[in-house]
C-alpha cells in the first residue's frame, strides 16, 4: 500500500501538465480536505461542538462529502496528463 502511494505521487510529480509548485499546493490542499472530509463524514458528532450554531449530523456529513469531493478534484488535477 505504501509503495503504491509513493509510486502514484512520484508519477504525478513527473507529469508536465502543471508546474511543480502548483502540484505541491494541490497535494497539500487534497491532504487537508481529505482529513477534514473523513473527520466530518465518519464522526459528525465529534465535530458538532465546534460549531457556534446548532447543526444536525446529516449536515456535517454533507459537508464532509463536499470536502472529500474537493480532495478528489485536487488529486485528479495533479494526475492530469495534459
Amino acid at each position: 500500500m505504501r509503495e503504491t502511494v509513493s509510486l502514484v505521487l512520484a508519477s504525478a510529480l513527473k507529469t508536465d501538465a502543471l508546474p511543480i509548485y502548483a502540484k505541491m499546493f494541490l497535494l497539500f490542499l487534497a491532504a487537508v480536505n481529505l482529513v477534514l472530509g473523513l473527520l466530518f463524514y465518519i464522526g459528525p458528532s465529534a465535530m458538532i461542538p465546534y460549531w457556534s450554531w446548532s447543526v444536525k449530523d446529516l449536515a456535517v456529513r454533507f459537508l464532509g462529502a463536499i470536502f472529500l469531493a474537493i480532495s478528489l478534484g485536487c488529486l485528479s488535477g495533479v494526475l492530469a496528463k495534459s
